[in-house]
């Protein structure tokens, strides 16, 4: 991914970025490195890679609701946790 967007190869490195996330389902956050890393700079603006990052953290806030509902039907959770969204 690196050397396709050291090409600033949007498509390639999109297509990348989707399947680790949604095919691969490497739910590791990427945007830590995205954000982060300068050979990055070309995407974090453009409409189709915003496009992607809103259903990838979409997609995060489910799995985020889904494992506290799990938690409190199983009697796991406990009402001092605080859950908290991190920006990026």
């Amino acid at each position: 991914m690196d050397c396709l967007a050291l090409r600033k190869d949007k498509k390639a490195v999109l297509e990348i970025i989707e399947n680790i996330h949604f095919e691969r389902k490497s739910k590791a956050n990427l945007y830590t490195f995205l954000d982060t890393n300068p050979i990055f700079d070309f995407l974090r603006k453009d409409p189709e890679y915003r496009i992607l990052r809103e259903r990838i953290e979409e997609d995060i806030r489910g799995m985020r609701t889904n494992a506290k509902v799990w938690l409190k039907e199983n009697g796991h959770w406990q009402d001092d946790w605080v859950v908290t969204q991190t920006d990026y």
